[in-house]
């Protein structure tokens, strides 16, 4: 399985944010791209003899390596350059679009909470549509 590209990613979040597409329809092509990618890690992950990934993430969590030391390790192990745009669409996208799809349902209870970390938590659709012109202008001005 082939890893859904920059260019692929880029197209979807244009879409959106030129309103071409509602915030339902990205959130379904967005998750089919991702789930791509969660398929072709779940298949490298299947190959190794043992998890070198959770190794890896506990020898850094154990301070047994540095953060540069890792990183490298990190980028070795999954075959990757360590490029701004597989962050944006693998780590920060899914985050971000996490913080929306449950603001339906929880907003409301969180709105007058005077936790700030709880009322600043969730996004609005606009938020996440400024937030995603925000990435977008990343992922097209990046060379990688």
């Amino acid at each position: 399985m082939k890893e859904p590209s920059k260019e692929e990613y880029v197209a979807l979040i244009r879409k959106y944010v030129n309103q071409q597409i509602d915030e339902a329809t990205f959130g379904s092509e967005f998750q089919q791209l991702h789930g791509r990618y969660m398929s072709m890690v779940d298949e490298k992950i299947n190959s190794w003899p043992e998890r070198f990934d959770i190794k890896l993430l506990e020898a850094h969590r154990q301070e047994k390596i540095s953060t540069e030391e890792f990183n490298k390790r990190w980028h070795e192990l999954w075959g990757e350059k360590p490029e701004r745009w597989r962050d944006i669409v693998h780590s920060d996208l899914p985050y971000l679009f996490d913080r929306r799809s449950e603001n339906e349902e929880v907003l409301k209870e969180f709105q007058d909470d005077p936790s700030e970390y709880r009322r600043s938590y969730f996004v609005t659709e606009e938020q996440l549509k400024e937030e995603l012109k925000r990435y977008l202008k990343e992922l097209e001005s990046s060379d990688d």
